[in-house]
């Protein structure tokens, strides 16, 4: 009697320490939140970059077939170009002129109406791996790169300037612009600022992340992308984070961005999510 007892106690333990065990650290469904996410169907393959139009199409940088646009906020979706090349950014400016980062092969430009045609504008002479491309206000061309440089394109000066001051991790997965044209960057080691055209940069939040991607909303929110933790957002202009995973079921978040009626899409594995509302 006395030795069953004692093999009950132990299978007790054994079933509170399995109770205790640390959950996974990525996006993981939770039944009692209300979903902030679901997956859309037009395309299922791994999207590493998206960006919007200023006249709301939206475009998706793909790993395996180029450059796609959808007409419908990411429902359908249609080939635009850049066929073989691996697109890991993308960013369209004021005249909507598209810019597409790629692996090893730099940036490319298209400026006609079908975007079927482009032009290689920045790769520096050698495999030039472009992470990540914002413009501002100006349409100024900010492009960051792994292990490089951040390179900005000014309007004033025409040419293509190497930043890299206060920037203790050089691997800008992401970058975005704020209503005040500030920059943000999303690296191997959480995110960084810029207040000066990205001449000088100082640590904001996320330490110890890898922040994949990152997007802007109209009003001052930030959304930021994680290799494995999800997203989040911040109120405060990158400098505290909150996770906003419900309804989330993959990882890495390759790509963010925001639609002209508000609906914040994620690139991901496994295609594309979207927010079940817009923002506020």
């Amino acid at each position: 009697m006395k030795a069953r007892t004692v093999m009950i106690g132990l299978i007790s333990i054994f079933l509170v320490f399995l109770g205790c065990e640390k959950s996974p650290t990525g996006p993981t469904p939770d039944d009692k939140e209300t979903p902030f996410w679901q997956q859309t169907q037009g395309y299922d393959g791994i999207v590493r970059s998206l960006a919007v139009s200023p006249t709301n199409d939206v475009f998706a940088g793909t790993e395996n077939n180029g450059a796609l646009r959808s007409t419908d906020n990411g429902e359908t979706w249609g080939q635009t170009g850049l066929v073989g090349y691996k697109v890991l950014s993308l960013a369209i400016n004021s005249d909507a002129d598209a810019f597409a980062g790629t692996y090893y092969d730099g940036v490319f430009r298209s400026g006609n109406d079908t975007y079927s045609f482009w032009t290689q504008t920045l790769n520096k002479g050698f495999g030039l791996r472009a992470l990540s491309i914002a413009i501002n206000s100006t349409d100024d061309v900010f492009v960051g790169t792994s292990g490089s440089y951040i390179y900005h394109w000014s309007t004033v000066d025409r040419d293509w300037i190497q930043h890299t001051t206060g920037l203790t991790n050089r691997y800008i997965h992401s970058l975005t612009i704020n209503s005040d044209d500030d920059l943000l960057a999303g690296t191997d080691d959480g995110t960084f600022r810029s207040t000066d055209n990205g001449k000088t940069w100082g640590q904001t939040g996320l330490v110890g992340y890898k922040v994949l991607s990152l997007a802007t909303h109209s009003n001052g929110d930030v959304f930021a992308g994680t290799e494995s933790n999800g997203t989040f957002r911040s109120t405060d202009n990158g400098e505290t984070w909150e996770q906003i995973n419900a309804g989330l079921t993959n990882s890495p978040i390759w790509a963010l961005t925001i639609t002209s009626n508000s609906y914040l899409l994620a690139g991901t594995e496994d295609g594309i999510f979207r927010s079940t509302e817009p923002l506020e």
